[in-house]
């Protein structure tokens, strides 16, 4: 969201294996202890603002820099499909593969939280395969449109993170890949892939539950 606007950063890496979310420092900024958090100033009124959650943060870019690129279509249906999507990912799929959960299950029983996030994911990536099938326009489109959109936003880590738990990506959902290539090699993607930031982590499998989520996020400090 913001290479589409355009806007310059400072990444601050969160190493959540290391635990770095627990510090009372990013507890600060978000009481939850998780990532992203977005942090810049008001220029109007010189106040330091924090946001966080990933849909919150995308949602105050588009409004406070409305000039531009955009990940949301002008058609409401477009817009509406590119926000089910997104949620499908958000709300659906990413909380299942959460750090603290594999823990808890792993708690119960060795092994079963990366095998539950696994699962997961892939019953999450096949109704999104589904949808994608029926919303996608033509087959050199993103997900609901031409350009990329806020689905395509979340698509692309949400595949990243299926890797690492060994999803058969091939086989669960070829219409995703054929839309994770097209973001790969557009502008707004490159910079920020996973893969391009200064702490990654490649998306090897690990051999651990606990070494399975991500290991590393960003504050990022416009």
């Amino acid at each position: 969201a913001l290479a589409a606007k355009g806007i310059d950063c400072e990444m601050v890496a969160v190493n959540l294996l290391k635990g770095n979310q627990l510090d009372d420092e990013h507890s600060t900024r978000n009481p939850l202890k998780q990532v992203p958090v977005l942090e810049c100033t008001d220029s109007l009124t010189g106040q330091t603002i924090q946001l966080t959650q990933s849909m919150a943060i995308i949602d105050f870019l588009e409004t406070a820099f409305p000039a531009g690129n955009t990940l949301f279509s002008n058609d409401p249906v477009t817009r509406a499909r590119a926000k089910e999507l997104a949620e499908m990912i958000n709300s659906g799929i990413q909380p299942l593969q959460n750090l603290a959960n594999i823990k808890t299950l792993n708690g119960m029983a060795d092994g079963i939280g990366r095998k539950f996030a696994s699962q997961s994911i892939e019953a999450g990536l096949v109704a999104l395969e589904r949808k994608a099938k029926e919303s996608r326009k033509q087959s050199n489109a993103f997900l609901v449109d031409f350009a990329p959109t806020i689905a395509d936003v979340c698509l692309v880590p949400q595949l990243f993170n299926a890797r690492r738990f060994e999803v058969p990506l091939e086989k669960v959902c070829p219409t995703l890949l054929e839309i994770e290539a097209l973001c790969n090699a557009h502008p707004w993607f490159v910079g920020a892939h996973p893969d391009k930031q200064p702490d990654a982590v490649q998306a090897a499998p690990a051999k651990r539950a606990a070494e399975n989520d991500d290991s590393s996020a960003k504050k990022p400090k416009a």
